[in-house]
């Protein structure tokens, strides 16, 4: 929010993860101690004002405004993500710079005009991001807006954490231990070096190069907020349950290409599957993967992977049967 570019529709998130996590904290007040739920509504009461603060920051954009504003946060930072990569793909931002110039001949005189025909109030918000957009992608195509070279280092570091964490998201199988919070403190330490919000020079920190300060922000940010969106959304593997995971993982896939093949011809060819699972499925107790005496994370996915699998074997043998 620093940034200063974010629409209402960012805002009305917050404010909805904001009423969730205050009742979390109403259903844990008979579990949790009462100094824990006293600071969890402090750290929240904190979270919601500074939202306040910055929901007045759009107070003069007219709500008639509110799709071309959020369409132009959406393209900014589209371009901010395309330009942050190693090596820029600069059809990407002629595609995007597209866009902008489609929005740009939207106005009518220089004025983005209600439904009415009225020119709403809040230009300034509007064409100001419009020229951010314009200036940003022009300077990334003519070369001029580019991260500078005592920021290499940092930003290999950040682009590196970022690419990991998207790789985690896509394959959903994580260490809640060794993977997120390993990253988070990566991040935590690359953020705390900065001075006054902004990044400097690793070896004198009384120099700050403005070329690729945006770059780094966004980079930063954006692995932030895939780490939050990684914990709170998705389910971790303990690492003592991820080789379990791997063979379920590994058996799935072998299940769904002989299935998409045409199925089997007789349920013999399961045989070698059945055994598999079984003995995967003998290592439960109580429905529960134990580890010594432990209940690692990731019950629920090994469990559900389990399931699928037997689930695609009952198929193959019903179309076995049906055959």
């Amino acid at each position: 929010m620093n940034a200063g570019i974010y629409s209402r529709h960012d805002l009305a998130t917050l404010e909805a993860k904001f009423e969730e996590i205050d009742r979390i904290i109403e259903q844990g007040e008979e579990t949790y101690s009462p100094m824990w739920i006293d600071f969890f509504k402090f750290q929240l009461e904190n979270c919601r004002q500074s939202l306040v603060t910055v929901t007045r920051n759009l107070d003069g954009l007219s709500h008639y405004l509110d799709p071309v504003y959020e369409k132009l946060v959406s393209l900014i930072r589209q371009i901010t993500a395309v330009g942050s990569r190693p090596k820029v793909v600069f059809s990407e931002i002629k595609e995007l710079q597209d866009k902008i110039s489609e929005v740009e001949s939207t106005r009518v005189n220089g004025s983005f005009l209600a439904p009415d025909g009225s020119i709403p109030k809040g230009q300034e918000f509007v064409n100001e991001l419009l020229g951010k957009c314009k200036f940003i992608a022009d300077s990334i195509v003519n070369k001029s807006l580019q991260v500078d070279p005592v920021f290499h280092e940092i930003h290999g570091q950040l682009v590196g954490i970022k690419g990991r964490l998207e790789q985690l998201q896509l394959t959903q199988v994580w260490s809640r231990e060794t993977d997120l919070f390993d990253l988070l403190q990566h991040l935590r330490l690359i953020d705390s070096h900065r001075v006054n919000d902004r990044f400097v020079d690793p070896n004198d920190s009384n120099i700050s190069p403005e070329d690729g300060q945006k770059f780094l922000l966004y980079l930063l940010r954006k692995s932030y907020a895939l780490i939050y969106e990684l914990l709170y959304t998705s389910k971790p593997i303990s690492e003592s349950l991820q080789p379990i995971f791997n063979q379920l993982s590994t058996l799935k896939k072998c299940l769904l290409e002989v299935q998409r093949s045409g199925g089997i011809s007789s349920p013999r060819e399961l045989f070698p599957f059945s055994i598999k699972l079984a003995s995967i499925d003998n290592l439960r107790k109580d429905g529960k993967f134990y580890v010594g005496n432990e209940i690692p994370e990731g019950q629920g996915a090994v469990n559900g992977l389990l399931e699928e699998c037997y689930e695609i074997c009952h198929e193959l043998r019903c179309q076995t049967e049906e055959g």
